[in-house]
C-alpha cells in the first residue's frame, strides 16, 4: 500500500505542530528563574568587574 503524499504531509505536519508546540512551552516554563539570576549577573559584572569571579560560583549555585 504505498502512501499518499498529502498523508505524508499531514503526518509531517502534525510532528512540527507537536515539536513546536513543546518548545514554545519549554520557553515559556523555564525562564523565569534564569532571567533573573542571569540579570543579577550581568548586573554585578558591569558593578564590580574585578570580584565577580567570587560571586559567579554563587550564582551558579542558584541556577540548580
Amino acid at each position: 500500500m504505498p502512501l499518499s503524499p498529502e498523508l505524508i504531509f499531514a503526518v509531517i505536519a502534525i510532528a512540527v505542530g507537536l515539536v513546536l508546540a513543546f518548545v514554545l512551552f519549554r520557553v515559556s516554563t523555564k525562564g523565569g528563574k534564569n532571567r533573573k539570576v542571569t540579570n543579577e549577573a550581568v548586573r554585578q559584572s558591569y558593578d564590580h568587574p574585578e570580584s565577580y569571579g567570587e560571586t559567579r560560583e554563587e550564582l551558579k549555585k542558584e541556577l540548580k
